[in-house]
C-alpha cells in the first residue's frame, strides 16, 4: 500500500492508474531556478510546449435573453456582455479552471499563452451552490482548434439553429479562419446537427459550417451515464443487495487535460464482457445523417465514442487528492452499506461470467486499478458488439472484441 500527499494509506485496488502531479510523492522537480537565464527565443519555445496537450472544453450554450432570465431568478450575476456579439451566451463552469497557469505566471508567459490560444470567446464564468444559487462574473475562453476539443452542450437555446450559429462564430472569431478542428457532441447537440435544414440558414453560416464539417480532424460522441462502475446485478430482481462492480470502467472528473494511451494497459478483458451501454447505437445513424444533410461525402474526421461513468458524489473529483478521497470513501460505503463487491469473490464473479477462470486469471482481473478519464472505442462498435445480458432497462454489452484507448485526466 501507497500514502499520497498525505492520504490514508490505500488498498491496492484503489491505486489509481492516473500520474501524480509534478512534486508529489517524489514525482520531478517542483522548480528549475535557471529559467530565467535562458534565451529569450527558448523560454517562449518552453512555454509553447508546455501547452501542447489535449483539452476538453465544455461550452454550455444559452439563449441570450434566457441565460438573463436564469440568472434572475436562481441568483446572481454580472450584467449581460456589453460587447457580446455571439449568437448565444457560452456559460464556462468555473471549477473547470480553463484559465490555464501561464496567464498567471508572468507576463512573457501570458502573452505565449494568449498566442498560442488563439480563439478568444467572450464567455459567462458561472458557479452554481446551494447557499448562493447561480453566480456568473464575465470572462473569456481562450482555445486553439488543433489542441483542444470543443464540447457543445445546448443549455437552453430558442432554435437548434442556434448551435450552427455559434461554429460560424467561433470561425469568425479564429484569427487564421480555421474554427472548430475538434469536436465532441452529446445526443442534444448532435441532434441540433442533424435536424437542421442547411437551405435556410444564411449562406455565409451554412458556407462556414460546410467548411468547419469538412475540416474536422477527431469527433468525439459523448456517453457518460451515472451507471456503469457500478449496475445491479443480473439477479437484481430476486437479490436487490447485489452489485456488480466493473472497476475498470473509466471515472468521470472535474478536469480539463488529458493525456492518451493507444491501448488501456489493464487487464480489462473480462470486464470489456460486461459493460453496460445505453442508447449508443443512435450516434452514428445521426451522424451520417448530418453529413449526408450537409453534403460531405468524404468526410476526414475520425469517429469515437467516449465512454466514462459519473457516479454518485463523482461531482466532488477535481484534483488527486480528491480523486483518492473518493476511491477510499466509495470502498467504505460499499463495506459499510453490505453491498458485496463481485470483483472480492472470484466464485461469485466466476459464476456470473459463465467462464471456467484460473485463479491468476481472477487475481489478475481483481486488481484493475481505478482511472479517472474516458475510454475511446470506435464508433461503429457499438453496432456490431454483442448484446448478451439484455434485462429490463440495463443493456450490457460484450465489447471484448474492441478494445478501446485510454484517456487519463490530469489531476493537478
Amino acid at each position: 500500500m501507497v500514502r499520497d500527499m498525505g492520504m490514508p494509506l490505500l488498498a491496492p485496488h484503489l491505486q489509481m492508474l492516473n500520474p501524480a502531479p509534478l512534486g508529489v510523492g517524489g514525482c520531478g522537480p517542483s522548480e528549475f531556478t535557471l529559467f530565467p537565464q535562458l534565451p529569450i527565443e527558448l523560454r517562449q519555445k518552453i512555454w509553447r510546449h508546455s501547452l501542447e496537450y489535449p483539452r476538453m472544453l465544455q461550452l454550455a450554450l444559452w439563449s441570450l435573453d434566457l441565460i438573463e432570465v436564469a440568472i434572475v431568478e436562481m441568483g446572481e450575476g454580472s450584467p449581460p456582455f456589453p460587447s457580446q456579439s455571439g449568437p448565444c451566451a457560452v456559460a464556462i463552469e468555473r471549477h473547470h479552471r480553463v484559465l490555464g497557469k501561464l496567464l498567471r505566471v508572468n507576463s512573457e508567459a501570458r502573452e505565449a499563452a494568449l498566442s498560442f490560444y488563439r480563439v478568444h470567446i467572450p464567455c459567462r464564468m458561472t458557479r452554481k451552490d446551494s447557499k448562493s444559487g447561480l453566480t456568473t462574473t464575465e470572462g473569456s475562453v481562450y482555445i486553439n482548434p488543433e489542441f483542444d476539443f470543443v464540447s457543445l452542450k445546448p443549455k437552453a437555446l430558442k432554435e437548434n439553429s442556434d448551435v450552427l450559429h455559434f461554429i460560424h462564430y467561433f470561425k469568425s472569431m479564429d484569427p487564421r479562419a480555421v474554427g472548430v478542428l475538434n469536436l465532441s457532441l452529446d445526443l442534444n447537440s448532435l441532434g441540433a446537427l442533424s435536424e437542421a435544414r442547411p437551405e435556410v440558414l444564411d449562406p455565409t453560416v451554412r458556407e462556414s459550417v460546410v467548411d468547419t464539417l469538412k475540416r474536422l480532424r477527431q469527433v468525439f460522441f459523448l456517453y457518460i451515464p451515472a451507471l456503469g462502475y457500478k449496475i445491479p446485478c443480473w439477479e437484481a430482481m430476486r437479490n436487490p443487495h447485489k452489485i456488480y462492480v466493473n472497476r475498470s470502467y473509466p471515472l468521470a472528473a472535474r478536469s480539463l487535460s488529458f493525456q492518451r494511451i493507444p491501448r488501456d494497459p489493464r487487464a480489462i478483458g473480462l470486464d470489456l464482457t460486461v459493460v453496460y451501454m445505453d442508447w449508443t447505437s443512435s450516434f452514428m445513424p445521426q451522424w451520417r445523417e448530418t453529413l449526408h444533410n450537409w453534403g460531405i461525402t468524404n468526410p476526414a474526421a475520425e469517429t469515437r465514442l467516449l465512454v466514462t461513468c459519473s457516479p454518485n458524489r463523482n461531482n466532488e473529483v477535481y484534483n488527486y487528492e480528491s480523486a483518492q478521497s473518493w476511491l477510499k470513501h466509495e470502498d467504505e460505503r460499499y463495506r459499510g452499506e453490505g453491498y458485496p463487491d463481485w470483483h472480492a469473490s472470484p466464485h461469485a464473479w466466476g459464476d456470473a461470467m459463465s467462464a471456467e477462470l484460473s485463479k491468476e486469471e481472477l487475481e489478475e482481473a481483481v486488481a484493475v486499478r481505478p482511472a479517472f478519464g474516458f475510454w475511446l472505442f470506435p464508433a461503429d462498435a457499438f453496432e456490431l458488439a454483442k448484446n448478451y445480458h439484455r434485462h429490463n432497462e440495463f443493456s450490457v454489452l460484450d465489447l471484448s472484441e474492441h478494445w478501446p484507448k485510454l484517456c487519463l485526466w490530469n489531476l493537478d
